[in-house]
């Protein structure tokens, strides 16, 4: 998942994440944790999760995915979809 960093993470040192993570953080960028769980409740509480945007081409319209590519699904930045919530109702 990616993270994005809270305005108060420029409190926090660089030492769970390497120099040019943390600096990134710092900036406004965001970041890919693979092991969320593994970090210290102090950390966690600065950071936060970036919900999958869809793509968008220049002209400002929605992107669709491309059949050809199962493994990357073009329709969002990053690659990636959200999970799907399940249906109300729907029982396995």
């Amino acid at each position: 998942m990616k993270y994005k960093a809270k305005a108060s993470f420029k409190d926090l040192d660089d030492k769970y994440f390497g120099i040019h993570k943390a600096n990134n953080l710092v900036k406004g960028g965001d970041i890919e944790i693979t092991d969320f769980n593994s970090l210290p409740e102090s950390v966690k509480e600065h950071l936060e999760e970036v919900k999958p945007k869809r793509a968008r081409n220049k002209k400002g319209q929605l992107i669709g995915d491309d059949p050809n590519t199962p493994d990357i699904n073009e329709a969002y930045e990053g690659g990636k979809a959200p999970k799907k919530k399940a249906k109300k109702g729907d029982k396995k």
